[in-house]
C-alpha cells in the first residue's frame, strides 16, 4: 500500500495514542509539560509505539551552535514536542523545525494540550529538505 504522506503510519498511531490522552489530560489540569510528555510516552508504550524520550539534538548551521532536546522520538524518525501552550508560539515552532533539520528527521508532530480540543492540538510538521526518499527517487 502507498501512503500519501511520509510515515503516515507512524503519525496515524502517534494521533491514536493523543487523541483519547488528550480528552484524559483535559480533566488533570495543573500537570507540568515534563508530565504531560512522560504521559504521551507511556500512551505510545501501550500502543506498542517504539519510542526514545528526551533525546538530545544538535543545532547547526554549517557547525555546530547549540544543543536541544526533543521530547520525544518515534521509531528514529518521527520527532514529537509536546507542549501547553495555546496558541502554539510561532517561534517554538520555528525552533522545533531546527532541531529536526539539525537531526535530519523530516516528519515531526507537536502535541499541544492546551488547545480546544485533539484536533486542534496536533500539528504535524513536514520537511522535505530533510526527506531522503525524495532523494531516493530523484537519483534513479
Amino acid at each position: 500500500m502507498t501512503s500519501q504522506y511520509l510515515y503516515e503510519d507512524l503519525t496515524g498511531l502517534i494521533w491514536k495514542a493523543y487523541s483519547p490522552l488528550f480528552e484524559e489530560m483535559k480533566a488533570r489540569p495543573g500537570l507540568t509539560q515534563f508530565q504531560l510528555a512522560n504521559a504521551v510516552f507511556d500512551r505510545f508504550r501501550d500502543f506498542d509505539i517504539c519510542a526514545s524520550r528526551d533525546v538530545p539534538v544538535i543545532v547547526r548551521h554549517d557547525s555546530a551552535i547549540g544543543y536541544g532536546r526533543f521530547d520525544i522520538v518515534v521509531d528514529c524518525r518521527v520527532a514529537v514536542a509536546v507542549t501547553q501552550d495555546c496558541p502554539t508560539p510561532h517561534n517554538y515552532v520555528e525552533r522545533f523545525k531546527r532541531h529536526m533539520e539539525g537531526m535530519g528527521l523530516p516528519v515531526g508532530a507537536i502535541l499541544n494540550f492546551a488547545a480546544e480540543n485533539a484536533r486542534d492540538g496536533y500539528k504535524r510538521i513536514y520537511l522535505p529538505e530533510c526527506d531522503y526518499t525524495k532523494l531516493q527517487r530523484k537519483n534513479r
